[in-house]
């Protein structure tokens, strides 16, 4: 009897060390992926540094959002474009506006854009896009257009006027604006719908459409992107389809405008004809004919 006692007090005690173990490693689980939370979207002493982003007020279950964590492979990027709980915003513009994504009765007020405008309406990859208005705040807060961060510089935010950047490939089409001012969560976004079209490259008729290989050959047009792109020539070669990359010497677009301008070299090992040239950057493509001489 004495002996059963012992294996009891030892299986009771072996149980109870794996409960709390058990129950240690799930807070340090939850503790990780609420810093992977903080470090991916700037959360740290806010009112989203909580468990509570993903779960419940007294912990598990997840809530909305932590199940849609869950099932996508605990990626938050993955699921940033979800309105996990319904509310009318996505889990992005709601964490960028400082209210829970999980929850429905805390969602942003987003108010008319009244004065607000942004210049200019269209552009791509490195065009400067100016916002101005009232009521941005002193302190520097966030841009986003359609999905993405825009880029804010140094100096570039004011009470009245916000200076911003697109840095990152949108598919062209049309997308919100919308300003977070300081403090988020309290301040309410700006939105202005359908503010903004990223556009493909834009190609000018060509003022020399034929060249012999190894002559520079200048492209104009619009919306090339401030980030160097491609040329490709889609020819023959012995009579068989090829397709060559030509070189670029010189490749720039004016982040305001758009005008831009690029130089390529007729590339060689392609038999004399007319053929189609493509001009390609992160956002698109734009093609014309190219006529490559003996």
């Amino acid at each position: 009897m004495k002996k059963m006692g012992k294996n009891r007090q030892l299986f009771v005690g072996c149980l109870t060390i794996a409960v709390v173990a058990g129950v240690a490693l799930s807070a340090l689980a939850f503790g990780g992926y609420l810093n992977t939370f903080n470090s991916q979207y700037g959360t740290a002493g806010t009112k989203l540094d909580s468990c509570i982003v993903c779960h419940g007020a007294g912990g598990p279950p997840n809530n909305p959002f932590g199940a849609a964590y869950a099932a996508n492979g605990h990626d938050f990027a993955a699921i940033e474009q979800l309105d996990s709980d319904g509310d009318g915003f996505t889990n992005l513009e709601e964490i960028t506006a400082g209210t829970f994504p999980g929850d429905a009765n805390d969602s942003p007020n987003a108010p008319p854009p009244g004065d607000v405008a942004a210049v200019p309406t269209e552009g791509t990859i490195g065009t400067e896009v100016v916002l101005t208005g009232s009521g941005f705040g002193v302190q520097k807060g966030k841009v986003v257009l359609g999905p993405v961060f825009a880029k804010v510089p140094r100096g570039g935010w004011t009470d009245t006027t916000i200076s911003s950047a697109m840095t990152r490939p949108l598919p062209a089409e049309t997308y919100d604006l919308i300003i977070y001012p300081r403090p988020f969560g309290s301040a309410p976004p700006i939105v202005l719908p359908s503010s903004f079209t990223v556009k493909n490259p834009e190609l000018a008729p060509l003022q020399v459409d034929n060249g012999s290989p190894g002559t520079e050959i200048t492209v104009t047009g619009r919306f090339f992107s401030t980030k160097k792109g491609r040329i490709y020539v889609d020819g023959l070669y012995k009579g068989q389809p090829k397709k060559k990359r030509s070189r670029v010497t010189y490749w720039f677009m004016n982040p305001t405008t758009g005008e831009s301008e690029l130089r390529f070299l007729v590339p060689s090992r392609l038999d004399p004809g007319a053929y189609p040239l493509t001009v390609v950057n992160k956002v698109g493509t734009a093609a014309t004919t190219f006529t490559i001489n003996p």
